[in-house]
């Protein structure tokens, strides 16, 4: 793992396809997130490695200090094809951690420690706890499409919000 910086609770390191797998059950805590990739380990994996070389993102796995415990992953693209700004992909939290400010404080260091003004991210609109959270965040709906998931035709909701 590549350190890109610490804050004072708070370890933030560039994985790759090899560390990346330390934080797996970050992933499988989510529910939302897990499920979208149908329980599939394999194709979750697949998938997720696949996608993170198509746009060339930065996987970051967020380490809490006091224990070294994985409790995070920020996954982003420096420039989102469509959109032309920096996205975040994917931010999640291990579910035994929710409630704590956590993903609120890895947010903002993240996106601080990037220099970034201006910010994309897609959320499923069934995830409503990620809804509130992006909202919380000061994250403005700019438009939504329905894509086709392993659940179905799924609304996804394109936010952004300006620093």
């Amino acid at each position: 793992m590549e350190r890109l910086f610490e804050s004072p609770n708070f370890i933030f390191d560039q994985l790759n396809e090899q560390t990346w797998v330390h934080f797996i059950e970050v992933q499988r805590s989510n529910h939302y997130y897990w499920s979208f990739f149908n329980d599939d380990a394999k194709f979750n994996t697949h998938r997720f490695l696949r996608t993170w070389r198509e746009y060339g993102s930065m996987m970051i796995g967020v380490t809490r200090k006091s224990d070294g415990f994985p409790i995070g992953m920020i996954d982003t693209i420096p420039v989102h094809p469509k959109y032309g700004i920096p996205h975040i992909s994917l931010l999640t939290i291990h579910a035994r951690y929710h409630g704590h400010g956590y993903g609120q404080k890895a947010l903002h260091l993240f996106i601080s420690f990037m220099e970034w003004k201006r910010v994309g991210i897609h959320v499923l609109a069934i995830n409503t706890p990620a809804m509130k959270f992006w909202k919380q965040q000061g994250f403005q709906t700019i438009s939504s499409e329905y894509v086709k998931t392993c659940k179905g035709m799924q609304e996804l909701i394109h936010m952004e919000k300006e620093f």
